[in-house]
This record gives structure tokens, sequence and C-alpha cells, in this order.
């Protein structure tokens, strides 16, 4: 929920003048942002087993985020870049080559990215 608070500032402040149905005072952001941090200070200084747990939580998101980013630019940015930039494709060159070999596959496991053995550990 900070995250969301976050972001919001980040449009409050990068996108002013962009049209909104709804909007929020800089006041409450950052009051509600406050309550946020405030109530997670107060769970941690009165049980610090959920500074565990919520680093797990976190560590998940983050790697997730970061999966379905490298997801998005690999597999649909890169082949509509080089699309956008050959504008007599597919005609009369040949298609652009596969982004992985054939016969290897992508994989997600637990949140990490495999790449079905293309790199050796």
């Amino acid at each position: 929920m900070s995250l969301f608070a976050v972001g919001n500032m980040l449009l409050k402040y990068k996108r002013a003048k962009l049209p909104r149905a709804i909007t929020a005072n800089w006041a409450f952001v950052v009051l509600g942002w406050a309550f946020i941090v405030t109530a997670l200070v107060g769970n941690i200084i009165y049980d610090l087993e959920v500074l565990k747990y919520w680093a797990m939580y976190f560590s998940g998101t983050v790697r997730a985020s970061f999966a379905s980013c490298l997801v998005v630019c690999c597999l649909i940015v890169s082949p509509l870049a080089h699309y956008r930039f050959r504008h007599d494709w597919p005609c009369p060159h040949p298609p652009p080559p596969p982004l992985l070999p054939q016969g290897a596959s992508l994989h997600f496991v637990r949140g990490y990215v495999d790449l079905g053995g293309l790199i050796a550990s």
C-alpha cells in the first residue's frame, strides 16, 4: 500500500497536468503514506517476527515484478522494435530469428527465470 501512495505521489509530481476524474490532495496522500509506514513500524516493534514475513513477501513481489518486466521486454517489445525498423518485413526478407534456440523453453521457478539449460551453472 505504501508503494501505491508513492506511485500516486510520482504521478502528482511528474504528470500534474494529466486529466483525472478523481484527484487527491497532497496532504492526504502524504498522510496516508505516513499512516501505512507507522503501522508497519509499529507491527515490527510489537513482534519482530513480522519483519521476516514482510521481507519474504516484499522480495517475492520485487522478483515477480522484475520477471514480468523481463518477459514483456524480451518477448513483446524486442520483436515489435525489430518489426518497426524493418518496413519491408516479412517480404522479401526471411522472418527474424527466434528469441530462444529451437528446443529451449522459458520457465518461471520461484520468482526466477529458468532458460531451460541454456546457461551452464
